[in-house]
């Protein structure tokens, strides 16, 4: 196996063991009452997009996204999320808890977006946000609030 296709595989490993976290969260949550459904997804950006932050537009190629979402019976779903985007300059992790109640969405716990050069920064960074989204997981209390 050539070098590319070595990162490329640390990259899908890492991204299936981020799935793998959240779906140990989907698991708890569904035993929870009043819940709905709970499931773990993965998305990958179709195209290029603008991401508005402080003032600043970041603009990147794509992103793909893991996590997990939970919905009550009362309507409510919060959403457990990790975002891998990229440019032609960096990676960027973005990382964030949201609740949506009758359509408002509210951002719970927001993590600092953390940009690396390298894979292997991206790949650590993806790491610490998925392990800082568990350590979130209580955020389903705020369900039935």
């Amino acid at each position: 196996m050539d070098i590319a296709s070595k990162n490329a595989t640390e990259l899908l490993e890492a991204l299936l063991h981020a799935r793998e976290a959240f779906g140990e969260m989907v698991n708890e949550a569904r035993a929870r009452p009043g819940v709905i459904y709970a499931k773990q997804f993965v998305r990958v950006a179709a195209s290029p997009f603008r991401v508005h932050r402080e003032g600043v537009i970041e603009e990147y190629v794509s992103a793909v996204s893991v996590g997990a979402s939970v919905k009550h019976s009362n309507e409510s779903e919060v959403f457990w999320a990790v975002d891998i985007c990229w440019n032609e300059k960096e990676w960027t992790i973005l990382a964030s808890v949201e609740i949506d109640r009758d359509g408002a969405l509210e951002r719970v716990k927001d993590f600092d977006p953390v940009a690396s050069s390298t894979l292997a920064d991206c790949l650590s960074a993806l790491k610490s946000a998925t392990i800082g989204l568990q350590r979130h997981a209580d955020a389903v209390n705020l369900l039935s609030a």
